[in-house]
């Protein structure tokens, strides 16, 4: 799989990354498609995986927040 072509944030990273991560897309519908699912099923059941990924580091990101909050308060900072 291809690296980001530069550090940090560019102009094309979102593309870039479609493009690094496509051979694996493609496998895994092929291989969702061999077992008896339909493109559309595996299509929805990626689309619904990726959502509750981006859910996961949200409720992450808030989370280390609010420990974050918490310790700063019991520290008295």
């Amino acid at each position: 799989m291809n690296s980001p072509t530069t550090p940090g944030a560019y102009a094309d990273r979102h593309i870039d990354c479609q493009f690094a991560l496509e051979d694996c897309f493609v496998a895994v519908m092929e291989e969702a498609q061999k077992a008896g699912w339909t493109p559309s099923d595996a299509a929805a059941a990626i689309i619904d995986l990726a959502d509750n990924y981006v859910l996961k580091l949200l409720a992450n990101d808030e989370t280390m927040a609010q420990i974050s909050r918490a310790l700063s308060f019991r520290l008295g900072g």
